[in-house]
């Protein structure tokens, strides 16, 4: 069933279906377990924490190897394309969003949002933190000179300057 998803995480697993999301303990005992609505389920799993999201809705459930959920659910309007998990934990973020073709919103191990970038330009199909945690990279697409186009992108926070490369 396409509908239901898992993942190691730590020494845990994560099932997560469109009605349920569980972590399960090695003796087999229920950590976590949450009800949700959710079409397309997906997992990303990092070092201390895993999400699960719904790919093309709003639903995104931050999830530690205790059990102890942050729900980062999207605003109305609003929906995911894609989360990853990088180094550090920091979660990234690449959604839908109102007057843009793409954003990507990166968040720290606290969840607090400590970059956004909102792109007018490109659509952003992917995007992820690089080690270090001060560089985002994000994969585009869009169009130039009536010819389809496609780039990975680097922002760095010190910098404040973004440098694109062809594909």
């Amino acid at each position: 069933d396409r509908s239901n998803t898992f993942a190691l995480f730590g020494e845990h697993l994560l099932v997560a279906s469109q009605t349920r999301i569980d972590l399960i303990a090695e003796d087999g005992t229920t950590v976590y377990s949450r009800t949700v609505q959710m079409d397309t389920p997906a997992i990303e799993v990092g070092t201390a924490c895993a999400v699960v999201y719904d790919v093309g809705g709003a639903a995104l459930y931050r999830i530690d190897t205790r059990g102890r959920e942050t729900d980062m659910t999207l605003e109305d309007g609003e929906a995911l394309i894609s989360v990853r998990v990088g180094v550090g934990d920091f979660i990234t973020v690449t959604s839908t969003k109102s007057r843009y073709k793409a954003s990507v919103s990166v968040y720290n191990a606290a969840t607090e949002c400590i970059y956004t970038l909102d792109s007018a330009n490109r659509y952003v199909v992917d995007a992820n933190i690089l080690p270090g945690g001060r560089t985002l990279a994000a994969l585009t697409l869009g169009q130039e000179d009536n010819v389809f186009a496609s780039a990975y992108q680097f922002e760095s926070k010190e910098r404040g300057a973004l440098s694109a490369y062809d594909l």
